[in-house]
């Protein structure tokens, strides 16, 4: 289960200012992973790596609209080739199958009517690759779309693999009728927060409350989805609550998600239950990464791994609880052209250790440390004295080497003794 645009902190089980009933209680009979990334604040780039176990620098899918390339395998043929029924229900026009997206699964479904869709066809094309492509709806409310899922579950043969993604969080925050209304009295704090595009006073209180009817909408539906899961059989059923990536709300200066690679756009739940399993309502501190999703899958499944998966399996937090060990978590925002809003060319991040390093092709880098500026306001960069040097080498080594992933990989390079000593010091080489 995916959900498009979704904060972690939008959830009540999060800390978020907003009950969340149906993931609340999930989160409770499940592992919780506190510290889950996305690799990209783009549907695309994230829902590639969700389902190969892949990087965007590794799969190379680093915007939307495109083709996720044949020879990268997916979940759904992991599950496909030990006998699985597998099915998809996909809720925006970004997953279409015309992208790649229908690898391995039996059934695809991406209808996007206009009587369901948040984004008929009359608002325009939201983004420049739509151009070339006919659509009716650009997507589909979370309703219509558990409604379609639930048609399938009826008659699927277990076992089966099911995936299902809701995009209702996403702009431009239309709520069903009354939603929006039930959160007219609950307070969400602005401090520090801004809309540049906004050319009326309060436009971004009524965008953050609106998000967040959204929010509510579709932990609504997902209660559906979960109660037919749960009365369908007497067999062991695996489920897994994430989102493709968060969204700004005013945070940095941007309300959307495609800008910037801030937490506020990465961090994103990631909660997964076992029904045969023991744990319950565990939390896990370590960061996670996306692209650990897929291994985790199959493994709890018993079967093989992914061909060519660099994401780790969680299994054993899973089954344990135990910790998984740290590593370094990345993420990637594709070259972008200059305006007055966004920073010209590509970006990369990396996250190890409590700090967070983000390269900017023409804006330069940025130094966070995690545990006393979670909301990464003070760039230690901008400090002289404040940072162990050779803990920058270090980072910016990790990004270095992240980088050289690509799909269309240089040479490999030596690491210089002054880069492997400053490495080893801080334990970032074996």
């Amino acid at each position: 289960m995916s959900v498009d645009t979704l904060r972690a902190d939008a959830l009540g089980t999060y800390g978020g200012r907003v009950e969340t009933p149906t993931l609340d209680a999930f989160a409770r009979e499940g592992v919780l992973f506190e510290r889950a990334f996305s690799p990209a604040g783009l549907t695309a780039p994230s829902h590639a790596s969700l389902l190969t176990g892949q990087e965007p620098l590794e799969h190379g899918v680093i915007r939307n609209g495109t083709y996720l390339d044949d020879e990268f395998e997916s979940l759904a043929q992991g599950f496909r080739r030990s006998g699985y029924d597998s099915a998809a229900f996909v809720s925006s026009f970004v997953l279409d199958r015309r992208f790649g997206w229908d690898r391995g699964f039996e059934v695809f479904d991406s209808t996007f009517g206009e009587a369901d869709a948040t984004v008929p066809k009359e608002m325009g094309t939201p983004g420049m690759f739509f151009h070339k492509h006919d659509f009716e709806g650009f997507d589909r409310r979370a309703d219509a779309s558990i409604d379609a899922a639930l048609a399938w579950l009826r008659t699927a043969q277990e076992p089966y693999f099911l995936f299902v993604h809701l995009f209702d969080p996403h702009d431009p925050y239309t709520p069903p009728d009354g939603y929006a209304q039930q959160l007219k009295g609950t307070t969400f704090s602005l401090e520090g927060r801004r809309d540049p595009l906004a050319k009326k006073p309060g436009r971004l209180k009524r965008l953050v409350r609106r998000y967040h009817a959204e929010v509510v909408f579709t932990d609504e539906q997902l209660g559906r989805l979960f109660e037919a899961v749960e009365t369908r059989s007497d067999r062991r059923v695996v489920r897994v609550v994430t989102a493709d990536h968060g969204e700004g709300l005013g945070q940095h200066d941007w309300v959307f998600h495609d800008r910037n690679l801030y937490d506020e756009a990465l961090h994103i739940p990631l909660i997964i239950q076992d029904s045969t399993g023991s744990l319950a309502g565990v939390r896990i501190e370590t960061p996670v990464a996306l692209s650990d999703v897929a291994p985790t899958l199959l493994e709890l499944a018993g079967l093989p791994p992914l061909s060519r998966a660099s994401g780790r399996s969680l299994a054993e937090a899973v089954r344990t609880g135990v910790e998984p060990v740290a590593r370094p978590v990345f993420a990637h925002r594709r070259e972008h052209a200059t305006n007055e809003l966004e920073a010209r060319g590509e970006k990369l991040a990396v996250r190890s250790r409590g700090w967070k390093l983000i390269r900017s092709e023409h804006v330069g880098e940025e130094l966070y440390e995690l545990e006393v500026d979670p909301a990464e306001i003070e760039d230690r960069l901008a400090e002289a004295g404040r940072v162990d040097p050779d803990r920058v080498v270090a980072l910016r080594q990790l990004l270095d080497d992240y980088s050289r992933r690509r799909n269309t990989p240089g040479p490999p390079q030596e690491m210089s003794e002054e880069v492997r000593e400053a490495l080893e010091a801080l334990g970032y080489v074996d």
